[in-house]
């Protein structure tokens, strides 16, 4: 199910406040704050990467299950195959009878799901007691998956893919400027080119063959991670970590990145996009491509998120273009690379030009081009620390990041180590070159 704006990192703060960060003295607070124990993650002999966090302040418990494909996977002329498939599973069923997605309304779960680029994550949270019900369905799609869907179920949810592709796409219009950005800024030939929720001509091409064959080589163990957290009991703990032995040491528990990054657009034309959408008034989508959130600079990406989506609240911009009424900030995040996105919701469209420059000038200039460096970073530090103590923790929030990033990194809190590093031994005119070069005004792309 399409869930945009897809990947906010609003939970990137829960976890810092859950996990804590080193700095120095001159920061709000040193040493290490740590609010629960460290997540225990490992790899079993089976392939599958195993997640186990406890935390006892809410009688609730999460089960994530992440899938190492989204739409960078598909096949050629089969743009929104994943998303399908994502939608299928719901669908498959126990030997009761019952479907996924009637046991999961059964016990009561709140659940999601997204599909992404090279993933497709699953989540839901209920009371404690029913850890065993929520890892069993989330296994579930891993046991012959689609093998149960028939041709009628098929198409009927191959109909709800394709309203969903209409509703973003033509009633409201508001897939429109991410999929235009996504063209704008990858290779034709790049998967990233393409959109999560496919193409009309696509989804007209998908068998359920093709669906089943996708599940088959994807909803495998070897392929998934799987993320329990919340009010674990010692038993609880040690029954899940029973799963199945583990992997011979030493197991790379992370999926190997490799050194490839997503193939970016060579054009310099700095023009305007200009696309037609039913949308309730004119829109504005400007976007970078950037590395991907899980290498080693993947706070530094989080970082530029967070504070462009404040700066871009703020008042002062609405007094550099009138015509600028609010912007969205959001990370569209894959195994190769991020595209970071502001959308832009305009009074008329009088100017599209300025609005475009406004934002990307903006953008640009967030490392503090307007404040000595040391001032600038130490302001920055400062933010980020309190909002790692102030930010409220969320189990449902923690559930949809915790996982990927425990998926592509092998550390659930990733950006939170990350971070704490960087702070503990801070290279400026490294971070600083980084954030000027993928971030450049010249390097935006814009979408109307």
């Amino acid at each position: 199910m399409l869930r945009g704006p897809r990947c906010r990192l609003v939970g990137f703060l829960a976890l810092l406040w859950l996990g804590g960060c080193a700095t120095g003295s001159s920061g709000l607070w040193s040493g290490q704050l740590e609010l629960g124990p460290p997540p225990k993650v490992q790899r079993l002999a089976n392939g599958m990467r195993l997640v186990i966090a406890r935390d006892d302040r809410l009688p609730l418990v999460a089960v994530s299950l992440v899938v190492g494909a989204g739409s960078a996977q598909e096949p050629p002329g089969k743009a929104g195959l994943a998303h399908l498939v994502e939608h299928l599973s719901f669908v498959d069923r126990f030997e009761s009878g019952a479907t996924l997605h009637d046991r999961l309304r059964q016990l009561g779960a709140t659940d999601n799901a997204r599909t992404e680029l090279d993933h497709t994550v699953f989540s839901a949270v209920a009371p404690r007691s029913l850890w065993r019900e929520l890892l069993s369905v989330q296994l579930a799609r891993l046991d012959d998956p689609l093998q149960d869907v028939d041709e009628a179920t098929f198409r009927r949810e191959l109909a709800v893919v394709r309203n969903e592709y209409w509703q973003k796409m033509e009633t409201i219009g508001s897939g429109v400027g991410l999929a235009s950005l996504q063209q704008a800024l990858y290779a034709t030939d790049d998967p990233y080119s393409r959109s999560v929720a496919g193409t009309p001509a696509g989804l007209a091409a998908i068998t359920l063959a093709d669906a089943r064959d996708f599940a088959a080589r994807y909803y495998r163990v070897s392929q998934v991670t799987v993320y329990v957290d919340g009010a674990l009991s010692d038993e609880a703990v040690d029954q899940i970590a029973a799963l199945g032995p583990p992997a011979p040491s030493p197991a790379s528990v992370a999926v190997e990145l490799g050194e490839e990054e997503a193939m970016v657009s060579a054009s310099e034309d700095g023009r305007i996009v200009y696309r037609e959408a039913r949308v309730a008034s004119p829109e504005m989508w400007v976007g970078w491509a950037v590395p991907a959130l899980f290498g080693k600079h993947g706070w530094l990406v989080a970082m530029v998120e967070h504070f462009a989506d404040a700066q871009m609240g703020s008042r002062w911009l609405h007094a550099e273009d009138p015509e600028i009424i609010d912007v969205d900030v959001d990370l569209l995040s894959g195994r190769r690379g991020s595209l970071l996105f502001c959308r832009a919701r305009l009074m008329h469209g009088a100017d599209p030009e300025r609005a475009a420059r406004v934002i990307r000038e903006n953008v640009a200039d967030l490392w503090g081009a307007q404040l000595p460096m040391a001032i600038s970073w130490r302001q920055r530090r400062n933010i980020l620390q309190a909002a790692a103590l102030t930010s409220q923790e969320s189990l449902g929030q923690r559930a949809q990041l915790g996982p990927v990033l425990a998926h592509f990194t092998g550390d659930p809190r990733f950006l939170l180590h990350s971070l704490s590093d960087a702070l503990a031994d801070f290279d400026y005119p490294e971070a600083s070159d980084f954030v000027r070069r993928h971030f450049a005004a010249s390097r935006g792309r814009a979408v109307y």
